[in-house]
């Protein structure tokens, strides 16, 4: 029988990992959510400066050019390509030439597809910002996460980048605060009506009707 006086220590604890619904084990989520919101935060920072950096104006939808614009130098090229399944895209890239080649899935919406370029731009951004990355190698050298959840912390925070770009938040609660429609919002931001939807709540908005 099991003598339960005298345990043995243990020193990894990921085999008792529980994940709620969002994919992120319990005893992760403290750290995990607290660097994302560092995150979402330095973003939206940069998001202005990049807004700021084209006269403050927005045009909606949201394109690339803006991103493309902050990242001068750079040739950008955007490659379709048809799959039933799988992922949305990926970026390619050689920095001695200066180019990066994005990659889409035209089997997504056209929504879902705008996302996905300016997602793969946020990335490429991050690779030639020195403290992103310094943050990351902070977080790889000072924290106990496993390596999948930084890597979800990256993607997370990244999709949320992604969301306040297309959605920037003075002018998505200007155009909120006029128009109150779900249908009509959606088309003017070309979004998805859940991701309108979730930056509602993230702006403290009333749900549109």
């Amino acid at each position: 029988m099991q003598n339960f006086s005298n345990p043995t220590e243990i020193n990894n604890l990921y085999w008792l990992r529980q994940t709620i619904n969002d994919g992120i084990p319990a005893d992760c989520r403290p750290i995990f959510y607290r660097l994302k919101n560092e995150l979402i935060a330095y973003h939206k920072g940069l998001i202005d400066h990049i807004i700021k950096n084209n006269g403050g104006e927005i045009k909606t939808p949201m394109e690339t050019d803006y991103l493309e614009k902050y990242l001068a130098g750079f040739k950008f090229e955007f490659i379709p390509f048809f799959h039933s399944f799988g992922a949305d895209g990926f970026m390619d890239f050689n920095i001695e030439l200066g180019r990066v080649s994005i990659f889409y899935n035209t089997n997504c919406p056209p929504c879902r597809q705008r996302f996905t370029k300016i997602h793969e731009l946020f990335h490429f951004l991050q690779l030639l910002d020195m403290q992103f990355l310094d943050f990351f190698d902070r977080i790889y050298a000072e924290s106990d996460l496993p390596e999948f959840v930084i890597k979800q912390l990256l993607e997370k925070s990244t999709e949320k980048a992604t969301a306040m770009y297309l959605m920037p938040n003075d002018y998505f609660r200007k155009k909120y605060n006029e128009i109150k429609n779900i249908d009509e919002l959606t088309r003017i931001f070309g979004v998805s009506k859940k991701s309108l939807c979730i930056r509602i709540q993230e702006c403290g908005l009333l749900y549109a009707q």
